[in-house]
């Protein structure tokens, strides 16, 4: 089952990039290799990530996003993305987690 959940998207473009800790000009990323990804449909709004805009351009230019990922310190972006979700009530606990996520 696909998740879409409009909410948490709107409260996710108020944290900070996964990335680079910016806050200003951030975009969604809906993870291209996540669970809840069938077919050519993107994923659930419970696989998301924040990013910057320059950011996620670069992730989508470059193409390979479990390498683009590790290079910018995030091991496992799904897990990552599903405790952000799980906290979506408390935007502090997801900076914390967004914290814990880069190596």
């Amino acid at each position: 089952m696909i998740i879409r959940d409009r909410k948490w998207v709107r409260k996710a473009h108020k944290l900070p990039c996964v990335c680079t800790n910016q806050q200003s000009g951030i975009v969604v990323h809906h993870l291209l290799r996540s669970p809840s990804r069938r077919g050519y449909r993107r994923s659930g709004d419970n696989h998301i990530l924040p990013l910057t805009d320059a950011k996620h351009k670069e992730l989508h230019n470059r193409g390979n996003e479990t390498k683009f990922f590790v290079e910018h310190g995030i091991k496992d972006p799904v897990a990552l993305a599903e405790k952000l979700y799980k906290n979506r009530d408390n935007l502090n606990a997801c900076i914390i987690a967004i914290n814990e996520g880069r190596e």
